[in-house]
């Protein structure tokens, strides 16, 4: 008994430690798939993380941070209510320049649950090896 109490034990732990990855563990090294996932935050209404995504973002003081966030916030909502919650967020196309490709533009296909299409650009930038929105 006490052998199947360590093994459920270690199989919960290792699922625990798979979730954390999946969290923390955004790959931000591929432009197309990082303008997916900043997309993505949207749709879990995390203003906050998208935010943090745009190229220096670190550096903005904290009031502007804050109305950055209500800004996506309010816009989201805006085209949430017109077209309802998108349904999916692909990237379509990736078009790299830059000296040492390191901009990117990323072409996103939004559909929304009215089956309204939307395309974007996402203009990226690679910043110590990690892809940012500008």
């Amino acid at each position: 008994m006490k052998y199947y109490h360590c093994i459920l034990t270690m199989m919960c732990l290792l699922l625990l430690q798979a979730c954390n990855k999946q969290k923390e563990g955004e790959d931000f090294s591929d432009p197309a798939e990082s303008a997916e996932a900043y997309y993505n935050l949207l749709t879990l209404e995390q203003y906050g993380r998208f935010v943090s995504g745009m190229a220096n973002a670190d550096n903005m003081p904290d009031d502007y941070r804050e109305q950055m966030e209500l800004l996506v916030q309010q816009q989201m909502e805006t085209r949430w209510q017109k077209h309802g919650q998108w349904k999916s967020i692909d990237a379509i196309d990736t078009q790299l320049y830059g000296a040492n490709s390191d901009s990117a533009n990323v072409f996103l296909s939004i559909s929304y649950a009215d089956s309204t299409q939307e395309r974007i650009m996402v203009p990226m930038v690679c910043l110590e090896d990690e892809w940012f929105m500008q």
